[in-house]
C-alpha cells in the first residue's frame, strides 16, 4: 500500500509534464493505428524478434525531443541474463539485479566501443552486422549460478534498492497505460467502433513488454535511470517529492499567513480610520473616534495664539479669550463611515483626506473684544507712523527717513486672529499680516528723491560777478531761498521775482549811468559831478535774470560779467578810467590824461554865463567823433565859421580850436563867452585832437 502511494506521488511530478503526456498519447495514437491491419499482439510479437533499440515508431515521430532520447535507446546494451536492454552506465540490470560486469565478451567489448568517440558515421552495413550481433546476444542465455556467489552483500542492497525504485517507476507506467487503454475504449464507444476495431488485451507478456518499450521512451524515466546511479553514489538528495510537499506546506503557510494578516487588518480597522488617514490636516491614522474626539478637545483646550508685534513684543491670546471649543456632531463617524474595513488594504497606498466645516467654533464676539484689549491697542503703546520728508540742513536739502510706528489697524488684526482660529494656526505676525498703518511716503520715494537731486544742483551753483575791483557771490546761501517744492508732488519751484530782485539790487549798486560823480580833480578836491548824457555803468536787468537763471538751474560754478545795457570804459576813476579830459568851467581850464598821464594842459574860454542857454553845462559826456577841418553853425552866425579841430561831447557842444581869440582862461567866459563850446588855442586844439578817440571820457564841472 506504501509504494502504492509512493507511486502515485512520483506520477504527480512526472505525469503532469506537458511534454510528456505529450510524447506517451504520440506512442498510443501510433500504437492504435490500424493502416497495416497488425494487433497490438503480433506487432509485440514482431518487435521482440527486433533490437528493443529501435522502437518501430521511431521513423514516424517528429518530436526532436523524443528522437534524441531513441537515438540514444539504440546504444544500449543486453543484459546477459534477463535480455533486458540496459544503459552503458548501469551496473546492475534493473530488471534481473545481474551485475553488468558478468555480461557476455561480446556485449562489454561493444559497450566498450561504444564509449570511444565517433569521428566518423558508420556505414549501413556496419550497423546492421552490430544489429545482428545485438540479436544474437539477446538470445543468448548465459548460466549466472556460479556468479552471484561471488556478489558482495553491499552490491546485493544496492540491486534491490534499485529494483524497489523501479517497481515504483513500472507502477507509474502501468497506471499510464491502463488510463490511456481506459480512454480508447471510451473512443471507441462514443465512434460506434465494432469490436474487432478495438485495441485487443494485453496477455501479461506483453503488458510487460509495453511497458518497457514506454519506459524506454519516456524521458523522465530515463533521466530517473542516468541519475539514480550519482544520487547513490554522491552527496544524498532529496526527492522531488520531498521538495513539492515543501514548497506546498510553504505556499499553505504563506497563504494561512495572508489570510490571518487581512484577518486581523479587517478586525484592527473595525473601529478606527485607516492608514494614511487626514481630517481637516489632522493625521487620524489608525484612531478611534473616540480617540479623535478627546484629541481635539485637548487641543482645543490648551490651544493659544502667539500674537507677534514690533520691538519684539508678543501677546498671547487663549482658547478662553477666543471662546473657542469643540463639540462633536458626528464628523468623525462620518468619515469612519466611509471606510470599509473588508477594503483595508487599500489604505496602504490610498491617502484619505476628509474636511468638515463645523469641526470647530468660536465666539465672533469674545474674539472681537480680546483683540481690542490687547496691550497694543492702549494709547500709550502707539507710536504714530510718520511720512519720509524733505528737509534743509542749512547746507544741502536731504531726505529725513519715515518713522514706522506701531499703529494698528484694528480690522486687520480682528481678520488676522480669525484666519488664525480658523486655521488652527498658533502664531501670527502682525507685521506679515499687514496689519500696521504704513508710511504713506518713505526716504526710497522716487519723485522725492528726483526733488532732492534738483534742489542740491541749485544749491550747488556759485556765481562770481566781478564790477571793476569789487565782486558779489551768489551761491546756495542765497539761492536757498528761491527754491521750494510741492511736499506732495515733489515738484520743484524757482521764485523768478526773488532773482530778479537780485540783479536789481546789484543795478543800484553797481549802475553809475547818469549818476552823480564824486570826482577827483586836477588839484586833489572832490566836486561832485552831475548830468551829462549818459555816461557810466548800466546792467540790462531782464536779460540777467534769464541768464542767471539757467546757470543756477544747472548749477554753474563760474565767474560772471553782467549783462550791460550802457557801459563806461572803466569801473575806476568815477568810470572815467586813465585816459580822459578834465574841464574845469570854473578855472577856466583843460587837461588831456592818456593812461594816468597828463599830456596836456590848456587854458580855456567856455560858454557866455550872461546869456541865457549859452552857459557849458557840467557832467560826464563820452567824445562823439573828430573832424577836421569843419564848418560850425549857430546863432548869429549862420553862414557858419570853419574850424581845424572839431571834437563834439554834447549835441552840439564840443572842444575847437577859436583863432579868432588871443586870449585864453580867467573871468572871460563870463561876459565875453563862447555859445557854449570850449574855445582852446589852435596848438592845443591841434595836440588834444592828435591824441584822443571817439568815447574818451569827459567831465566837465563848476567848483
Amino acid at each position: 500500500m506504501g509504494e502504492t502511494t509512493k507511486g502515485k506521488k512520483t506520477d504527480e511530478i512526472f505525469l503532469n509534464d506537458p511534454e510528456t503526456e505529450k510524447d506517451q498519447e504520440t506512442f498510443l495514437d501510433d500504437t492504435d493505428t490500424t493502416e497495416d491491419k497488425v494487433t497490438l499482439s503480433e506487432k509485440n510479437k514482431e518487435e521482440d524478434k527486433v533490437n528493443l533499440e529501435e522502437p518501430p515508431t521511431y521513423d514516424n515521430i517528429e518530436n526532436e525531443e523524443w528522437k534524441e532520447n531513441t537515438e540514444e535507446i539504440k546504444k544500449d546494451v543486453i543484459c546477459a541474463n534477463c535480455g533486458e536492454v540496459l544503459r552503458e552506465t548501469d551496473r546492475f540490470c534493473p530488471f534481473c539485479g545481474m551485475k553488468c560486469d558478468m555480461m557476455s565478451e561480446d556485449l562489454t567489448a561493444a559497450a566498450k566501443e561504444k564509449e570511444q568517440p565517433q569521428d566518423t558515421e558508420k556505414n549501413p552495413e556496419e550497423e546492421h552486422s552490430e544489429e545482428e550481433q545485438r540479436d544474437g546476444q539477446e538470445k543468448t542465455e548465459p548460466q549466472i549460478e556460479s556468479e552471484i556467489p561471488h556478489i558482495c552483500v553491499e552490491e546485493i542492497q544496492e540491486s534491490v534498492r534499485k529494483e524497489e525504485y523501479l517497481e515504483n517507476a513500472q507502477s507509474d507506467i502501468e497506471e499510464k497505460v491502463l488510463e490511456q487503454e481506459t480512454q480508447t475504449q471510451e473512443y471507441t464507444a462514443d465512434t460506434g467502433h465494432t469490436e474487432e476495431e478495438q485495441e485487443p488485451h494485453y496477455t501479461e507478456d506483453e503488458r510487460r513488454q509495453q511497458v518497457l518499450r514506454m519506459a524506454k521512451q519516456d524521458v523522465n524515466y530515463r533521466e530517473q535511470l542516468e541519475n539514480f546511479d550519482k544520487k547513490e553514489e554522491g552527496k544524498p538528495k532529496k526527492k522531488k517529492k520531498v521538495w513539492k510537499i515543501v514548497l506546498g506546506t510553504v505556499a499553505s503557510l504563506a497563504v494561512l499567513a495572508a489570510a490571518g494578516v487581512y484577518a486581523a487588518g479587517v478586525y484592527h480597522f473595525q473601529d478606527r480610520f485607516f492608514l494614511n488617514t487626514r481630517i481637516n490636516g489632522i493625521d487620524v491614522s489608525e484612531d478611534t473616534v473616540e480617540e479623535f474626539n478627546n484629541y481635539i478637545g485637548n487641543e482645543i483646550a490648551t490651544y493659544q495664539i502667539a500674537v507677534k508685534e514690533r520691538g519684539d513684543v508678543t501677546e498671547h491670546l487663549t482658547s478662553a479669550d477666543l471662546g473657542y471649543g469643540y463639540t462633536p456632531k458626528g464628523e468623525a463617524e462620518q468619515a469612519k463611515d466611509l471606510q470599509n474595513p473588508f477594503l483595508w488594504p487599500e489604505c496602504l497606498n490610498t491617502t484619505y483626506l476628509y474636511t468638515f466645516d463645523t469641526l470647530t467654533s468660536y465666539s465672533q464676539e469674545s474674539l472681537e473684544q480680546s483683540v481690542k484689549n490687547m496691550a497694543c491697542f492702549k494709547e500709550e503703546n502707539v507710536v504714530q507712523p510718520k511720512d519720509a520728508y524733505i528737509r534743509n540742513n542749512g547746507e544741502t536739502y536731504e531726505i529725513m527717513p519715515e518713522v514706522e510706528g506701531n499703529l494698528l489697524n484694528e480690522e486687520a488684526v480682528i481678520a488676522a486672529v480669525k484666519n488664525a482660529v480658523e486655521t488652527g494656526a498658533t502664531e501670527i505676525s502682525l507685521e506679515e499680516s499687514g496689519c500696521y498703518v504704513e508710511p504713506v511716503r518713505r526716504q526710497d520715494d522716487a519723485a522725492m528723491n528726483n526733488a532732492v537731486q534738483q534742489l542740491n544742483q541749485y544749491l550747488s551753483t556759485e556765481i562770481e560777478y566781478i564790477f571793476g575791483s569789487n565782486r558779489e557771490v551768489l551761491d546756495g546761501s542765497i539761492i536757498k531761498d528761491w527754491i521750494s517744492f510741492d511736499e506732495t508732488t515733489f515738484e520743484v519751484y524757482f521764485d523768478d521775482e526773488k532773482l530778479a530782485a537780485y540783479v536789481a539790487e546789484l543795478a543800484e549798486k553797481y549802475d553809475t549811468y547818469n549818476k552823480d560823480r564824486h570826482f577827483t580833480t586836477n588839484d586833489g578836491s572832490v566836486v561832485t559831478v552831475s548830468g551829462g548824457s549818459g555816461y557810466g555803468w548800466k546792467i540790462d536787468q531782464a536779460a540777467e535774470v534769464a541768464e542767471v537763471k539757467q546757470w543756477i538751474a544747472e548749477g554753474t560754478q563760474n565767474i560772471r560779467y553782467a549783462v550791460f545795457e550802457q557801459e563806461a570804459v572803466s569801473w575806476e576813476n568815477c568810470d572815467l578810467g586813465d585816459s580822459y579830459i578834465e574841464i574845469d568851467l570854473t578855472r577856466q581850464h583843460v587837461w588831456l590824461y592818456i593812461d594816468g598821464k597828463e599830456l596836456v594842459s590848456t587854458d580855456c574860454v567856455s560858454g557866455d554865463m550872461t546869456i541865457e542857454g549859452r552857459m557849458t553845462p557840467a557832467g560826464t559826456y563820452t567824445l562823439y567823433y573828430l573832424e577836421s577841418p569843419s564848418i560850425l553853425k549857430g546863432e548869429g552866425y549862420e553862414d557858419g565859421v570853419e574850424v581845424q579841430y572839431w571834437m563834439p561831447f554834447n549835441g552840439g557842444v564840443g572842444l575847437h580850436d577859436a583863432s579868432w581869440r588871443t586870449d585864453f582862461g580867467g573871468q572871460i567866459y563870463i561876459s565875453n563867452g563862447s555859445h557854449g563850446c570850449v574855445n582852446l588855442p589852435s596848438d592845443k586844439a591841434k595836440m588834444i585832437y592828435d591824441n584822443i578817440y571817439p568815447g574818451i571820457p569827459i567831465i566837465c564841472y563848476y567848483r
